[in-house]
């Protein structure tokens, strides 16, 4: 598979893993799209070191094989861009973990961060999913 491709399916499929207005079943598959597209990703990233995506960041931890991405990890970690990524950087000001972004999803804050609108909170949302965090549904507005 295409690095772009995976890449395409995890933006596209990402609002619909929080979309209240499609069916339960139909977030269902947009979260298995998206894990699985994920998990290519990722893969891509362990045989082609850098290039899967593309971040290049030395803060991130190495997550390939059966490593998971904890809450105190660093927000590099989630592979965030830098459009979701640096509101959260301003609001949260000290080294950004993610587990302090998963507590702002979790208290349903994050549409109060100056500069993350809907589609970022999806973006959020969904690289919280691919790291394996469950989520319950409820309504980001």
């Amino acid at each position: 598979m295409q690095k772009w491709y995976l890449q395409a399916v995890v933006r596209v499929y990402g609002p619909w893993t929080v979309s209240q207005t499609i069916s339960a079943r139909e977030r269902a598959l947009a979260i298995r799209r998206v894990r699985h597209a994920t998990d290519a990703l990722a893969d891509l990233d362990a045989r082609f070191p850098g290039t899967a995506s593309g971040t290049g960041r030395a803060e991130v931890h190495d997550h390939s094989g059966m490593v998971p991405v904890t809450r105190d990890c660093p927000l590099a970690c989630l592979g965030l861009s830098r459009h979701a990524a640096n509101p959260l950087r301003s609001h949260l000001r000290d080294r950004v973990t993610v587990g302090q972004v998963l507590r702002l999803w979790e208290d349903n804050e994050l549409q109060h961060v100056r500069g993350l609108g809907p589609r970022r909170i999806g973006e959020i949302t969904t690289a919280l999913i691919a790291a394996g965090f469950v989520l319950t549904p409820h309504s980001h507005g």
